[in-house]
């Protein structure tokens, strides 16, 4: 996979250069002075010099040349900064510094100020992702070389992602004839297999006292009152699709997601106050490609083992230790049969059985959890090792629910931009 500087960026440097170089030489003093002689340090230490001469002069302790960048006939721009590993974060901290001096005035500013903030956020975006993904720490890979290889996206995630050519999604969902229901804010347990009615007392999925008539045939006969409808499932294995164990750097990936995406938003905003109308091409592969970030969790390199995307949607969703205090589970464990069978779980789940017909919402699944004696429980700590340390593995990224174009970056969703922000040369 190489990293590709599209033809339409590059032609947008281009214009920005024109700006910074039409308002060359309108003024001569000593930070014009200094600018000429190349005193980069003098200028960004002169409170006398404006933001933009500051700006300017960030810019070039940054690397960034405008007339060797407009006369060089590459689009390689990690030559172009002399980029390496260690100097790329140095160079990210001036090309922040250069988008921040003029971040308060650009959008009402001049076209210097304008094409500076341009410069300042793409440059310090391209090469914070330059210099965290195409860093050369693996032995088979050369840093800084264009190329962000599958072994360098490993190692900065800590993970690898195995793919299962059997279909096999490493999870084993066993469906129960127990359904819980919920009627007047309180939940009962229905077992069709014969016919019992029992209390959910903590609507925890497992059956408490017992409900007999007369009781039982009121509360029944109220089915079209139910509010809540779920089919209790038991968690019997769940297999960590992960290839190694999730490294210290959990925090960093996430990080790394966060900023790229707003050097994206500052990207797109520059664009518009350079006056490339939100309809052209560059805004829109920029709000495509910020998109294709929060994407869902949907790519190749997840399509043959779904597992991940499952277990992050479990993680998500499931309690993860014991309720000591009494209170309730209803807002645990609950999924919509739906989502786990679009993630090609294939689990017989009972949707449609006809001593439901009357209920007025659409049945869920409420999971519970094997543990090692056999017993099932409404939380995931204690139970069976692989399924604990499968949820565990995606439970310290805090998971949200993979949803696309949510606005939350989450561990299978970066999996896969790697992949949408890299293109095969």
């Amino acid at each position: 996979m190489k990293i590709i500087l599209k033809r339409y960026i590059y032609t947008l440097l281009i214009m920005a250069v024109v700006f910074l170089s039409a308002c060359a030489g309108q003024q001569k003093d000593t930070c014009e002075d200094d600018k000429i002689d190349g005193k980069w340090d003098k200028i960004v230490s002169n409170d006398e010099c404006s933001a933009e001469e500051r700006g300017e002069a960030y810019l070039a302790l940054g690397g960034f040349n405008y007339f060797d960048f407009i006369n060089n006939e590459e689009d390689n721009l990690i030559s172009i900064l002399g980029l390496n590993k260690d100097n790329w974060e140095n160079k990210r901290g001036y090309f922040d510094a250069a988008a921040m001096q003029v971040a308060s005035i650009y959008e009402t500013g001049s076209g210097t100020s304008k094409s500076i903030f341009f410069f300042g956020s793409f440059l310090a975006m391209y090469t914070y992702m330059t210099g965290t993904l195409d860093n050369g720490k693996t032995s088979s890979t050369t840093a800084f070389d264009g190329n962000i290889e599958s072994e360098e996206v490993e190692q900065f995630t800590g993970v690898g992602v195995e793919s299962d050519s059997s279909g096999d999604d490493g999870t084993d969902l066993v469906a129960t004839n127990d359904f819980q229901f919920k009627l007047n804010s309180k939940y009962y347990i229905l077992d069709l297999s014969s016919d019992s009615l029992f209390y959910d007392l903590q609507a925890d999925g497992k059956r408490d006292s017992e409900i007999t008539d007369p009781d039982k045939t009121v509360i029944l006969a109220q089915i079209a009152s139910f509010t809540e409808l779920n089919q209790i499932v038991y968690m019997d294995r769940l297999e960590n699709p992960l290839s190694g164990t999730v490294s210290d750097g959990g925090d960093a990936v996430i990080t790394f997601s966060e900023t790229l995406v707003g050097y994206l938003d500052n990207v797109e905003k520059s664009l518009l106050a350079l006056g490339v109308d939100a309809s052209e091409d560059a805004i829109q592969q920029i709000i495509e490609f910020r998109a294709n970030m929060d994407n869902g969790g949907q790519c190749s390199q997840l399509d043959d083992n779904p597992g991940l995307r499952l277990i992050e949607l479990f993680a998500a969703r499931s309690k993860r230790e014991e309720i000591t205090d009494g209170s309730s589970y209803a807002d645990y464990n609950v999924f919509t049969m739906l989502e786990l069978t679009g993630l090609s779980e294939d689990t017989d789940f009972n949707s449609t059985n006809d001593a439901f017909s009357a209920v007025p919402v659409d049945p869920g699944v409420k999971m519970l959890f094997k543990q090692d004696t056999g017993v099932y429980i409404p939380y995931w700590e204690d139970a069976t090792g692989d399924v604990s340390d499968a949820m565990n593995s995606l439970a310290q990224f805090d998971p949200v629910n993979v949803v696309a174009g949510d606005g939350e970056i989450v561990f299978s969703e970066i999996i896969c931009a790697s992949e949408l922000m890299s293109s095969d040369e």
